[in-house]
Parts: C-alpha cells; structure tokens; sequence
C-alpha cells in the first residue's frame, strides 16, 4: 500500500470525486509509502483511557468496517479531541496514528496552509481539498488537521474568514461515507469556540464532528504516568529527598509528580528539561581543568583535550540540586488551575498517638453523619456541616 502525495493534470476530466478518481492520459501520481516522513512518537502516557476511547474508534473504524455496515452503525469519519493548551493532545494523536498498520496519513495545518486569496477572505482553501482527495484516493487514510484553533474566537486574524473556512472543512467532512475510509482527527482547546458548523455532533450525517476525546486537567496519578516516560532515558542519582525502595525512576515520577499541582505533560517536559540543563551546567563545573599562570602548561594541557574521543558520561540528576531548582523557574501554564487538589490523606487513626476521646469525637461528628444518615434522620438531628 502507498500513500498519494500529489496528483496534477492539465485535463479538465482529471477532478477527482469521492470516492474515486478519473485521470486524464497525461496525469501523474506521485507515490510514497504510508506515514513516509512523518515522525515517530514516543508513547503517550497518563491518558490510558483516551489513548484506548481513540485508538479504538480508529481500529473499528479501519478494521471492523463490515461489522458497522451489519448493524447500520456508521464508522467515524471526524474525530475530535480537546483539552486545555499544552496537556497533549497533538502527541495524543500522533502516539496512536503512528501505531496503526497500513493507513496513509496526512498532516494539514490551517495557520500554514490556508493563504489569503485576492478577492476572498475565506483564504485559498485548495490545499485542504488536495489533501482529502489526495487521503480518498490512498483509503484508508487518515487526516490530521493542525491549528484547528485559529478557528476559535479568540484567535484574531484580519486576513482570514473562519467561518467560511469551516464551512469548507464541514463540506469536506460531509463527503466522507461509510465505505470511504478516511478519518478526520483534529484537536482544539474547546469546542464550544468553533464555528457553528463545526459545533455539531452528527454521528453518522451532516456536517460537524462524529466523536469527542476529552483531556482534563491530570491528576496527580497522571502526572505520575507522564513523569514516567519523560524519565524513561534520564539518568538519575541516588537522592536522601527522594524515598525510594528498588524503582529510582519510579521514585522520582512520584515525587514530581507531588510537587506539580496544576502543571500538564508540557510544563512536565520543560521541568525535566530544565533539570537536566542544571545537572549539565554542574558536571561541567565540576570537571573543569583550574587555569595554571604557565603558557607552556595549558598549551600542553588544551593539546591533551582535543585528543579526547569520547563523549563525557552523561550526568545523572538528583532531586536537591537539579529539580528542586527547576521547579523555582518552571511554572505551571494554567496558574489558575493549580493550589488545589483533592487527594486521600496517607496517614490513618493508628498512625495517631493518644487523644483517644478527641479521636472519638471526631469520628463521631465526621464519620457517622456520612455512615449512619438515617439515625440522624430518625433522631430529627441536624448533622454537623463543618468541625473547626
């Protein structure tokens, strides 16, 4: 199977039609394998079940066509996913496409494809036609549009149309049938600041999206499971801040993952970043050659260096000096959501000393109210809403 990255003719029989395709005589396609050129991504973690809800619209959608077709289920033809910036939802969907075996895929960015045109604001939407024609005739084909939030409303462009581009998009869309097999994946921070036609969820007809994949704010078990793959190939060191058993890495990802309320997988990548250039900066301080005043002595000396063949041992980074410095710098993106959290305290009533009747009474006022309702009920006792 391979992929059609362009096809280009000077006769007028050669427009292509969903879902095939007439060329003229003096047609050429160019052909290259599916996915040629794209770049592999590595495995996305902290979202088990989004990665699982898309790759498995996309394998019924590829593999399971005829199961669709048994039980009048139309396949999804435009999937979106959406999330706050910077959580990944770019990577979301190029760690599952790049996964699939034998589908064409095709990357459109609306921010550089779609041009102002002379007399029209609504830009020159070609390239986006080429693309899904380019994607029917290499079926099954996946297309990916990029920078769908230039769309949105708080995008301001003065030379662009969005609405007419999304017109465009949603005829796109409405063309694509059952037996078609090319899926539209696309990601925006919220959908409620499309274009109308956009904002429409028709499973199976008209225009607008079939499917919706949420990204929420990760929590910190999350945060834990994307600070496990940004660390798969990170040396770290032993670190008396850092409580660990046999795991290092294990250890590190939760204790990042502690002290990062309210940070998504981007501003993860750049506190790793940001360690790992500390951790550089330090190696290097430390096996700097001191200056001797004799010329004849450092000459000597820089002679020796440039015979070194092999690149010095990576660092390894530690909690103290690298990530605890990291954090001061590496804020979170979205500062209004962090400072809160919801989580279930460690400790229990045996980790607590004394104060047995003060623990009794607690117990009392927090516990039964949610345990024993209906003896307050009986009762006629209102139950306490708040211990101070």
């Amino acid at each position: 199977m391979f992929q059609v990255v362009s096809v280009t003719s000077n006769s007028s029989d050669s427009t292509p039609s969903a879902p095939y395709s007439r060329c003229g005589p003096d047609a050429m396609i160019e052909l290259l394998p599916p996915g040629s050129g794209r770049p592999r991504q590595g495995s996305f973690g902290g979202y088990t079940d989004e990665v699982n809800d898309l790759n498995g619209l996309l394998e019924t959608t590829f593999t399971h066509n005829m199961l669709y077709q048994q039980f009048s289920i139309q396949p999804a033809r435009a999937i979106l996913v959406t999330g706050p910036r910077g959580i990944g939802k770019s990577q979301l969907i190029n760690s599952v496409v790049n996964a699939l075996p034998s589908v064409s895929i095709f990357d459109f960015s609306l921010l550089e494809s779609i041009h102002p045109a002379d007399n029209s604001s609504s830009g020159d939407v070609s390239a986006l036609k080429q693309t899904f024609q380019r994607a029917l005739l290499t079926a099954p084909a996946i297309v990916i549009i990029e920078d769908l939030d230039v769309l949105s409303e708080p995008f301001k462009s003065i030379d662009l149309d969005r609405n007419a581009i999304a017109r465009q998009l949603a005829d796109e869309i409405r063309l694509l049938t059952a037996t078609s097999k090319v899926c539209v994946i696309t990601s925006c921070e919220s959908m409620a600041r499309l274009p109308l036609s956009l904002r429409r969820i028709n499973i199976g007809e008209g225009d607008g999206f079939d499917r919706i994949v949420s990204l929420t704010m990760p929590t910190r078990q999350q945060r834990e499971d994307i600070a496990l793959e940004l660390l798969k190939n990170v040396p770290l060191a032993k670190d008396d801040n850092v409580a660990h058993n046999a795991d290092l890495r294990h250890a590190y990802a939760h204790m990042i993952s502690q002290n990062t309320v309210g940070y998504v997988a981007r501003d993860l990548a750049n506190l790793v970043s940001k360690a790992t250039e500390h951790a550089a900066v330090r190696s290097s301080r430390r096996t700097a050659q001191p200056r001797i005043d004799d010329p004849a002595v450092n000459a000597l000396a820089e002679g020796v260096a440039t015979l070194q063949i092999q690149e010095p041992a990576s660092p390894a980074l530690n909690w103290t000096e690298d990530f605890a410095r990291a954090s001061k710098s590496i804020k979170p993106f979205h500062a209004d959501a962090g400072g809160l959290e919801t989580k279930k305290p460690v400790g229990g009533w045996e980790q607590i000393g004394g104060y047995d009747a003060i623990k009794e009474r607690l117990i009392k006022l927090a516990r039964w109210p949610l345990e024993r309702p209906e003896v307050f009920e009986r009762l006629g006792i209102q139950p306490p809403s708040g211990v101070l």
